[in-house]
C-alpha cells in the first residue's frame, strides 16, 4: 500500500540517500538521480527542502511517488515474498503501478509532476479558498446524513463533498474551505473524535477538479501503459486494473470522485483473505485505517483472517529490519 498527499516529511530522502555519517541505499541513489533528469532539483528538494516548500503540490506529488519508489526498489531487493496485490491511497495509485511495471521510473515522475501541475493550476482558480479536513469517529450513516444536510441548501452541492472513504469510521472533505470548516465543526458537534483541516490547498477528489482532469486527461493519451504484472487495485470502485484502458480511465477519474479505500480493504480482508500489509510512504497513514476496518469486519462477524500484521516501511529504521529477515 503506497501512501497519498500529506503524507511528505521535510529532508525526508536523507532517511534513504544517507549523509555525511551514514551511506545511502545504492537503490535509493540509483532512483534519486534518474528522477533529477526528469525533474531537476527534485533530490535537494527531498534532502534540505523546507517544510513549506515541499508542502507545495506541484512539489510534494512528484516528491512523495519518487520517496516511495526508491522504498520500493529497496524492499523488492531485500524481501523473500513477493506482493500479493498492491494498490495506492489516491497519489499512490501511481506508485502501485509503477511497482506493478505498468511503466518505468521515468514516466512516474513525469506523471506525478503533470497530476500536481494540473491540480495546482485548478485550484487557484477558484474565486474562494478551497481546501480538504479529515472526520475520524463517526459512523457514515451519520456522517453522510450530515454532509447531505450541508449540501442540500446550497446553489452548488459540489462545494462539499466527501472525498475519501477510509475506514469505518475515518472519511475526508474536499470543497471550499468555507463549506469545509462549517462540516467539521458539525462534526465535532456530533461526537467526532477528530475533525480537523488538512494542510492541503486543494480540493482532491472533487468535482471542482474537473479543469484538471481535463488536462490530465491529455497527458495521459501520450503514455503507453503495460499490463500490471501484480494485481492493481483502483480507488473509484476498488476494481482490479488489468487494462491500458482501465488504468488510462482510472487515473482521469480519481480526480474528480472518491477514494473508496475501506471498499479495496474489505476486498483485501474478506474476499482475498489477506492477513499481511505492507505500507510504503514518507510516514505512517494507511495502518490504521487498516486496523479501523478490520476491527468493524470483526465486530460485524464477517470471515476475515483470524489476525493480520501490519509493517510501515518509512525511514531507515524501519527497513532495517529487511536485514533481519531470511
Amino acid at each position: 500500500m503506497f501512501t497519498g498527499q500529506g503524507s511528505q516529511v521535510a529532508r525526508m530522502g536523507e532517511q534513504l540517500l544517507g549523509n555525511d555519517l551514514v551511506p545511502g541505499y545504492p537503490e535509493a541513489v540509483t532512483i534519486f538521480a534518474r528522477a533529477e533528469k526528469v525533474r531537476p532539483g527534485i533530490t535537494e528538494l527531498c534532502v534540505i527542502g523546507s517544510k513549506e516548500e515541499l508542502g507545495k503540490t506541484v512539489n510534494t506529488q512528484p516528491a512523495v511517488v519518487l520517496y516511495q519508489a526508491a522504498l520500493y526498489d529497496i524492499f523488492k531487493n531485500r524481501e523473500v515474498s513477493k506482493p500479493t496485490l498492491a494498490s495506492g491511497h489516491s497519489l499512490g495509485l501511481l506508485t502501485a503501478l509503477y511497482a506493478a511495471e505498468s511503466f518505468d521510473l521515468e514516466t512516474l515522475i513525469t506523471l506525478a509532476t503533470k497530476r500536481a501541475e494540473h491540480m495546482q493550476a485548478t485550484a487557484v482558480k477558484h474565486k474562494q479558498k478551497v481546501g480538504m479536513g479529515v472526520v475520524v469517529g463517526l459512523s457514515k450513516e451519520i456522517f453522510t446524513r450530515m454532509v447531505n444536510e450541508i449540501r442540500e441548501p446550497l446553489d452548488d452541492p459540489d462545494e462539499l463533498v466527501m472525498s475519501n472513504d477510509n475506514s469505518p469510521i475515518q472519511f475526508v472533505l474536499s470543497g471550499l474551505s468555507i463549506r469545509v470548516h462549517h462540516a467539521l465543526e458539525k462534526a465535532r458537534g456530533l461526537g467526532a473524535r477528530m475533525a480537523e483541516a488538512l494542510d492541503i490547498s486543494i480540493p482532491s477528489h472533487s468535482p471542482l477538479m474537473k479543469g484538471a482532469q481535463e488536462g490530465f486527461q491529455d497527458d495521459l493519451r501520450s503514455i503507453k501503459f503495460e499490463k500490471p504484472r501484480i494485481p492493481v487495485y483502483g480507488n473509484t470502485e476498488a476494481k482490479l486494473l488489468t487494462t491500458p484502458n482501465e488504468i488510462e480511465v482510472e487515473l482521469v477519474q480519481t480526480l474528480v470522485e472518491p477514494v473508496q479505500w475501506t471498499a479495496f480493504l474489505v476486498e483485501a480482508l474478506v474476499g482475498q483473505q489477506i492477513d499481511s500489509f505492507v505500507e510504503m510512504g514518507p510516514s505512517k497513514k494507511l495502518g490504521g485505517m487498516v486496523k479501523q476496518t478490520y476491527t468493524e469486519l470483526q465486530r460485524s462477524q464477517r470471515h476475515v483472517p483470524d489476525s493480520i500484521r501490519i509493517t510501515s516501511f518509512h525511514d531507515r529504521r524501519s527497513l532495517s529490519t529487511l536485514y533481519n529477515r531470511t
